[in-house]
């Protein structure tokens, strides 16, 4: 049997969060037809998101951890060719 997951759209998390003023949430979410693809698109170009914030959103969406790995480095001597 398959597992279920619960799925939190990303507008109930932007809402959560209050990222934007509520009437200005509704109007970016109608301009964007109803697609949260579209809606995350358009809030990244306007420079209402960054990459890193629409990262730790999505990761709250499903409900998985966030890490950022900005100092993260790879030590690839450890990896044989």
């Amino acid at each position: 049997m398959p597992t279920l997951v619960k799925y939190t759209s990303f507008v109930d998390v932007l809402r959560r969060r209050g990222v934007l003023p509520e009437q200005e949430l509704d109007q970016a979410w109608s301009d964007a037809g109803g697609m949260e693809w579209a809606l995350q698109t358009r809030l990244l170009e306007q420079q209402v998101l960054t990459e890193d914030i629409q990262a730790e959103l999505l990761a709250e969406q499903f409900h998985l951890p966030y890490e950022r790995l900005q100092d993260y480095r790879v030590d690839f001597e450890q990896f044989p060719d």
